[in-house]
């Protein structure tokens, strides 16, 4: 197997999620969180960027808002009851937001 020549270096935009939420990335620029581990990626219009992945939160008592970290997409596993919700809507605070997955 041949070994790889050229090493591409990627420069990544990283501060806090307020500092991510002021920004507009380019179309295809990267964005890291600080204190939320996230990767963004721009599209030119979107304040902060989109979420490369979704993330699992585990919680012992999941009430709503359970953090502002949680992103469209994420998944919330509560071990108090076993339940896992994921939030579907724009607002991590609405419980309405949520859908109970299952047990």
């Amino acid at each position: 197997m041949a070994t790889p020549t050229n090493i591409v270096k990627f420069l990544v935009r990283r501060g806090t999620d307020s500092d991510r939420l002021s920004v507009v990335l380019a179309e295809g620029e990267l964005g890291a969180t600080t204190n939320t581990p996230r990767l963004f990626v721009g599209d030119g219009v979107t304040p902060g960027g989109n979420p490369v992945a979704s993330k699992m939160h585990i919680v012992t008592n999941f009430s709503h808002p359970y953090t502002n970290y949680v992103l469209q997409g994420d998944m919330v596993f509560n071990t108090s009851d076993n339940h896992l919700y994921a939030l579907t809507g724009t607002s991590n605070n609405l419980s309405a937001h949520y859908i109970f997955i299952g047990r």
